[in-house]
């Protein structure tokens, strides 16, 4: 397994999540979004909507299970339409983030997200 370069990257809807599992970021290279990025924390693989946010920040570990396990954003009831186009929203049971942008993987206090790895 191969890692992103800088802990994997997330990304805005304006750039592209590539389909080839494969494809990792390589610093000096194009911005491109990870694919397989995993909390440390909860142990949970981050996942992903486009163009929504929270309604309000969820209050609990059970609020972001049912989002976790939702399969779509329609199927939880706390999003709602991005007022910031080319929102992506990341999540995984415990943690959430929001970009329109290119940042990397959170690794903080209250997160600690990282490539967990490609095929080669």
């Amino acid at each position: 397994m191969e890692r992103c370069d800088d802990g994997g990257l997330l990304v805005g809807t304006n750039v592209p999540l590539p389909d080839d599992a494969r494809v990792r970021f390589r610093a000096g290279t194009p911005p491109v979004g990870c694919t397989h990025l995993a909390c440390t924390r909860c142990g949970a693989t981050v996942r992903h909507f486009d163009g929504v946010q929270l309604q309000r920040e969820l209050l609990s570990g059970d609020e972001y299970a049912q989002l976790w396990d939702a399969a779509d954003a329609s199927a939880f009831p706390l999003l709602r339409a991005a007022v910031i186009p080319r929102i992506r929203f990341y999540f995984c049971r415990c943690f959430n983030f929001y970009t329109a942008g290119v940042v990397a993987a959170p690794s903080r206090e209250d997160a600690d997200w990282a490539c967990a790895g490609h095929p080669a």
